[in-house]
This record gives C-alpha cells, structure tokens and sequence, in this order.
C-alpha cells in the first residue's frame, strides 16, 4: 500500500502490531491467506517483509510507523541494527537517504574486508567514498587497518550515530 493508502483506523481495524516482536497480525478474516492471528505479509526480493491490505502493499517497517506515530513517515526509516526482518518500533528511526545508507552493513562483493577502502597496485590501501555523485578521497594508507580508520572516523564526523563499521 502506497503511503496515505490506508487511513489510520482502517489499519487498526485490519491488522494488530506488535511493537515488541515488530511482527504484524490479522484481526479479521480477509481471504484464504489471511486470517485472524495469523502473520500478515511476506518476504520480497531485497530482503523486506511487505504487507498486502486489498491491491496494495508497503514494506513493514513503514507501516509500523504509520501504526504507532499515526502519520506516515516524511523521510526513509531505517532499522538501526540494519537488520531489514526486525520490524520492532524500538529498531526503526527516520533518517535522510544519506543517513540510511551510512548504516549498511559492509557490502557482499566486498574483497577487502572493511568499509571504503579499495586495494591500489602499489600494495597501498586507499580510503574513499561517493557523495552526490563524486568519489572523495581520504588519502593512502599503507594497512586496511589504517585505510579504514581514516575511513570510519570520516563517517562517524559525516554521519554521527547513524555510522557502521561493518
């Protein structure tokens, strides 16, 4: 569901959320698949759990605001341990775009090990990252270890809380 899609009774007339677990239930029988007290919603491609009311759904974690705070959110939500399944009110934060990308975990085609940091031919590591567009560079290093220490403390200067290591 498209945000504003649903009103905020319809939602608590549909569906129970539990803050705690961060998982959503039905209230009422709906079809064949979705019943009272069972689990709304399933698992899509990116690793979300997206909730379908009637012909439109929405990621879990921003009906979860929507549910508890009673207005859609204006900006991203991000879930704070990254993990993308833990849909609990506690885990989940407004961030900027920017904000929520600085909290990904370290990516799977990452061969260094670290955050930011690429391996030059000269055996040196070098720290670096992408702003609107525009590759910034922290300098060469010569260990990962160090590489990624210019790196992180560039993030957490950037980024505050919202900085991951890993």
């Amino acid at each position: 569901m498209a945000d504003n899609a649903i009103s905020h009774s319809e939602l608590l007339k549909l569906l129970h959320y539990s803050p705690e677990t961060g998982v959503f239930t039905w209230k009422i029988h709906v079809n064949s698949r979705a019943r009272p007290s069972w689990v709304a919603g399933s698992l899509v491609s990116g690793g979300y759990w997206r909730i379908k009311v009637g012909d439109r759904s929405t990621l879990a974690h921003r009906l979860a605001w929507f549910y508890v705070n009673g207005t859609w959110p204006d900006r991203a939500i991000d879930h704070i341990d990254a993990n993308k399944l833990n849909n609990r009110i506690s885990n989940l934060r407004l961030a900027s775009v920017k904000q929520n990308s600085a909290n990904r975990k370290i990516g799977k085609n990452n061969t260094s090990g670290f955050k930011g940091i690429q391996s030059r031919p000269n055996g040196r590591w070098r720290a670096s990252y992408e702003t609107d567009r525009k590759w910034v560079s922290l300098g060469t290093y010569g260990s990962k270890e160090e590489a990624s220490a210019a790196y992180l403390a560039s993030l957490e200067l950037r980024f505050g809380e919202f900085a991951r290591a890993a």
